[in-house]
């Protein structure tokens, strides 16, 4: 094909119609005994016949039209999909770090709101050691009354506390099923662990231990005995 490429000024071979795996067309075969096909399509288009026949005995015969000096790349294919990087373990003090930076920047949010006038500015914590920096003047013409009042809105900011609390507080169901999240994980991602372990002998005390571990722990399995022989 190079050659008759070359002896026609008026042919560019860079423009040269190369074979590929798609036009080439072979006639199905019948699967052998072994479930193998008789010839591979990229053997089959270099042999005269179609078949291995050509080359066996030490005679090659190839159909040498078919070689050319350009290569013919298959079609790319996309590499499987990778399963997603697993998070690293953060230290203490990475961890304290990253609680610090999310506290503040709460709190940015929260100032930038009450600049917007979309919240109200919390009311001043007014208590007895900050009673004369607060209240200058009122500290002074009422203070018994001002004291009163002071003791009741702390009083009113601890009820608040133990609210809060008692709402975030889970019950003895909901403390169960978080610690079995964080031991097990989810049942239907979590994968298989298979171990295999070998006893010469058990007493019933080791068997009553192992089947408490393997209740509390959720384990599955069986017991296989052996005879000695």
């Amino acid at each position: 094909m190079l050659a008759k490429a070359k002896g026609e000024a008026h042919v560019n071979p860079n423009f040269i119609e190369v074979a590929t795996s798609e036009s080439f067309t072979m006639k199905e075969k019948p699967m052998t005994s072994n479930h193998l096909l008789e010839v591979e399509w990229w053997d089959a288009i270099l042999l005269p016949s179609g078949t291995y026949h050509d080359v066996t005995n030490g005679d090659f015969k190839l159909n040498s039209d078919r070689f050319t000096i350009y290569v013919e790349h298959p079609a790319p294919i996309n590499a499987p999909a990778k399963p997603p990087p697993i998070p690293l373990k953060l230290t203490k003090k990475e961890q304290k770090k990253w609680r610090t930076r999310r506290r503040l920047a709460r709190e940015k949010d929260k100032q930038q709101m009450i600049r917007q006038g979309l919240l109200e500015p919390p009311k001043q914590k007014v208590n007895m050691s900050n009673l004369m920096k607060v209240c200058l003047a009122k500290a002074t013409q009422d203070p018994t009354k001002l004291e009163m009042e002071i003791r009741l809105d702390a009083a009113e900011r601890e009820q608040a506390h133990i609210d809060r609390n008692h709402a975030r507080k889970l019950t003895m169901g909901e403390r169960w099923q978080k610690e079995e999240r964080k031991l097990f994980g989810d049942a239907n991602t979590s994968e298989n662990i298979v171990s295999i372990y070998k006893a010469t002998a058990l007493d019933g005390q080791a068997r009553n231990r192992i089947a408490r571990n393997a209740k509390y722990n959720r384990l599955r399995g069986c017991i296989v005995t052996c005879d000695s022989e």
